[in-house]
């Protein structure tokens, strides 16, 4: 083992040791056990990768299952997108209070009572 390799596994070790999580200090003790054969660390490597394949797998479902209610929810909106502007597109509301405004005077007219001069000769029929 080379010096360079010896201060890495050194920081690695500081690293492991000053951890406050109890786990990572335990990796301390499996990296200084003695008599670890090559093999024994490859099974040891495939065992924690497949650990980590189970940890993947579950956020793929959590995230499937995340993704699956956000398309659920962007199709709703855009149908409701969609109802309004078609409900827009009918009849714009700038359109409608235009109207509303012209029909005022007119419905004002005719709701004035209109006095009719009633004449002398009508008085007398």
């Amino acid at each position: 083992m080379s010096n360079n390799d010896d201060e890495k596994k050194s920081t690695l070790k500081a690293c492991l040791q000053e951890s406050s999580n109890e786990r990572m200090k335990n990796y301390v003790k499996i990296l200084d056990e003695p008599g670890i054969t090559t093999f024994e660390w490859i099974h040891r490597t495939q065992e924690e990768l497949m650990d980590g394949i189970v940890y993947l797998e579950k956020l793929k479902d959590l995230l499937s299952m995340n993704m699956r209610e956000l398309d659920a929810a962007r199709m709703e909106s855009i149908k409701r997108n969609e109802k309004k502007k078609e409900e827009d597109e009918i009849m714009p509301l700038s359109e409608v209070v235009e109207k509303n405004e012209e029909a005022e005077p007119e419905v004002k007219r005719k709701r004035k009572i209109k006095k009719k001069k009633v004449t002398e000769t009508e008085e007398n029929n």
